[in-house]
């Protein structure tokens, strides 16, 4: 071929590719000129790439691949609170697609919008799951209820795993709350629990001085006074706290034997007391009876002779209780002062 008929038919093929080039631009302007919604966003223009046939890629082709990173951006979001950039999508969108054109990219874009909404429903829950978590594990903080507590909060932190993730920033900024206030709780029980055995000790140290003034008293036979000293003693064991096992039983056992031994006597002494009141109720009776009977006697050196030992036999009867002595004494003393 001679040299002439390429440069005319290399002319007459830059004809062409310039003529469709022109002809992409002015379809490009008019899909442009035909929006009536101005974009919210400034767009990135079409990027037209060579092919095989003209050099050229047609408006369609890009738009498609527009789409495809609109709908690779809505993935992108994970979920997170972003409406505005989901409407910045959608609204690009809306520019760029035509009704009846391309249903698998608009199948794909409809399900990528759904996946986020669901995403976003679900952060919300986790949000909610997580606040009521951390409320419940404020509450008990301060409990001294150290392995029930302990419990609990092991139950809690299953449950803050299972709640799911709560995007960003609220998931790492309630997760720090959360083990905040297991940390502080956690502290406080190994604090407890470090300290132990020196309040064992203590407590054992306190335990047997009290097991010691105990046997003191345990034979007094003031009564009033030697109970409430008792009744102290018991006040101060039960502040005293845990001696440890097998020593603390075995101080209590002593503590007790010595209180025990001293309410035993005194439950023995006031029940003699009873048994005695109660014999001197009948004695007093019977002399009131007595004395009743002899009041009117006119056999005066023989009747003051019996009241007189009527009155020694009152002295040695005893006390008849509270209740019932008195009434006697005014009786028999009446009955005394008419003779």
């Amino acid at each position: 071929m001679d040299k002439i008929d390429i440069v005319e038919n290399n002319s007459e093929e830059i004809e062409v590719v310039e003529s469709l080039e022109t002809e992409a631009v002015e379809v490009a302007e008019e899909v442009a000129s035909e929006e009536k919604v101005a974009p919210k966003r400034t767009y990135r223009q079409p990027s037209y790439r060579s092919n095989r046939q003209f050099g050229w890629e047609s408006l369609d082709t890009v738009q498609d691949d527009r789409k495809n990173e609109l709908i690779q951006e809505v993935f992108n979001l994970q979920g997170d609170d972003n409406e505005v950039k989901i409407e910045e999508i959608q609204d690009e969108w809306n520019q760029i697609h035509v009704v009846g054109t391309d249903d698998r990219l608009e199948t794909r874009f409809e399900r990528a919008i759904e996946r986020h909404t669901a995403s976003k429903e679900a952060i919300d829950e986790a949000i909610e799951r997580k606040k009521d978590l951390l409320q419940q594990a404020e509450e008990m903080k301060d409990s001294t209820r150290w392995n029930k507590t302990a419990e609990k909060y092991k139950s809690l932190q299953s449950k803050w795993r299972e709640s799911g993730w709560a995007g960003e920033p609220d998931n790492d900024e309630l997760w720090a709350k959360f083990q905040e206030v297991n940390d502080y709780f956690f502290q406080k029980r190994k604090e407890h629990f470090d300290n132990r055995v020196s309040r064992i000790e203590k407590a054992a140290e306190i335990k047997a001085e009290l097991v010691e003034k105990a046997k003191e008293h345990h034979e007094s036979v003031n009564w009033k006074e030697t109970s409430s000293i008792m009744h102290n003693l018991m006040d101060e064991w039960k502040k005293a706290g845990f001696a440890g096992r097998g020593t603390d039983d075995a101080l209590w056992a002593e503590f007790n034997e010595a209180r025990q031994n001293f309410f035993q006597r005194q439950n023995e002494h006031f029940e003699e007391l009873r048994q005695g009141q109660k014999v001197a109720f009948n004695v007093k009776t019977a002399l009131v009876e007595r004395a009743e009977s002899l009041k009117d006697s006119t056999n005066f050196e023989e009747t003051r002779v019996a009241m007189e030992e009527l009155m020694e036999e009152w002295k040695e009867a005893g006390y008849s209780g509270r209740k019932h002595d008195n009434q006697l004494w005014t009786a028999f003393q009446g009955a005394r002062d008419v003779f």
